[in-house]
């Protein structure tokens, strides 16, 4: 293995350039070369008006749509392998809500986990991002009228036809495995996948002692609060931040430890699995071949890419997914969250980097800079991941 510490190097000026720059207050990254973590970094500081609590290296962070691929993909695949689901199971078997429309019973785990289910991926009014200013939903609502109006979507679109990023889709997707578990996703998740890999700091709705580590991501005007160790949006709160899409905070260290079991195709240590190979095969190549995306108007995901064509995971090989940079294999996979966190991996160069931020997209769709990608270009992304390949190559 060959590492040039000059070029590591650079990325602590890139990243220390982003802080000082003000994009953003903390940062956190891990890059590891064959399984062995050859440089882990932290900068900035927790809160963005104060220097008192500075970023540590066990800094925990709200990782948003990595949810998706960490927690609810990947218990979807462990209970997919324990024989306990099938990704051809309707989910109207799960729920009457889609057993009652001709549409929507047609609609498979499979299709959920590729985000091909047809069903509409917004919230009325919602622009495709529901922050605090743009929340539209009745404060006064309990959790599971919440959880009612997401099992309520119509599905607007014949399963197994479009492609379009949907956060919906995914807090479907954790509502059925929570029915099919007897369990809350938080706990299946951690009995699943967190516990078995060793992850040690990955978790949902951190207590205090955890939110004493985890950075500022924003402020609610409904909360009346800043908003710290608390996932950003205001109607995942209130559906409790426990969900499929997004809620989990994590470490940089924990999440390379993920990757890299990915990288070995399941394969936790010398004796155990998380995975078989065959699994890891399907969730890390392209599941949805043929089906056409479908671009959502006046959002990040136009700019950026996100289009999750494996089971859980972005891959390179779709050219919109422009954060892996330019020298990552047309087999790396990777996903990114909307609070500024990034990852992923190579299996050509057995290559893994992960950059945690805390500058989420707080752009309205009809401010100047969204469709442009403005937010996704301030942060260096693909910088960061060309100078961890071109740090680490042969």
């Amino acid at each position: 293995m060959s590492v040039s510490q000059t070029k590591l190097d650079l990325l602590d000026e890139l990243v220390k350039g982003c802080v000082k720059a003000g994009v953003y207050s903390a940062c956190v990254f891990a890059v590891a070369k064959e399984g062995k973590l050859v440089r882990e970094r932290a900068f900035g500081a927790l809160d963005r008006s104060s220097a008192a609590r500075p970023t540590q290296l066990d800094s925990v962070f709200d990782v948003m749509s990595i949810t998706k691929t960490v927690a609810t993909a990947s218990s979807t695949m462990r209970l997919v392998e324990k024989g306990k689901l099938s990704l051809d199971t309707k989910v109207g078997s799960i729920f009457e809500e889609f057993s009652t429309e001709e549409r929507k019973s047609r609609i498979r785990v499979r299709d959920l986990v590729t985000m091909s289910s047809g069903l509409s991926p917004e919230e009325p009014g919602d622009n495709g991002l529901m922050t605090a200013s743009e929340a539209t939903f009745d404060k006064r609502s309990g959790p599971d009228a919440l959880r009612s109006r997401v099992l309520s979507h119509p599905a607007v679109a014949e399963p197994g036809t479009k492609l379009v990023y949907s956060d919906v889709d995914y807090r479907t997707l954790g509502f059925a495995l929570e029915e099919v578990a007897g369990l809350r996703l938080d706990e299946l998740a951690r009995r699943e996948v967190f516990e078995p890999c060793g992850l040690v700091d990955i978790c949902y709705t951190p207590g205090a002692a955890v939110r004493n580590r985890c950075p500022e991501t924003g402020y609610s005007k409904w909360r009346g609060r800043k908003i710290i160790g608390e996932t950003i949006d205001d109607f995942d709160y209130a559906l409790g931040g426990v969900l499929g899409h997004a809620g989990a905070f994590s470490t940089a260290r924990d999440l390379s430890a993920f990757m890299q079991i990915m990288l070995n195709e399941g394969r936790i240590g010398s004796d155990a699995r998380l995975f078989e190979p065959e699994t890891v095969r399907m969730m890390t190549s392209d599941q949805v071949k043929g089906i056409p995306p479908v671009r959502r108007p006046a959002t990040i995901v136009q700019a950026t890419g996100g289009m999750m064509r494996g089971l859980g995971f972005e891959l390179k090989l779709d050219v919109e997914n422009t954060y892996m940079g330019t020298l990552f294999s047309p087999r790396s996979f990777g996903k990114w969250g909307g609070t500024g966190c990034f990852m992923a991996a190579d299996p050509e160069t057995m290559l893994s980097a992960v950059l945690l931020t805390n500058t989420p997209m707080v752009l309205s769709a009809d401010e100047p800079g969204w469709e442009s990608g403005d937010w996704f270009r301030s942060l260096l992304v693909s910088d960061f991941f060309d100078l961890a390949n071109l740090a680490t190559a042969s």
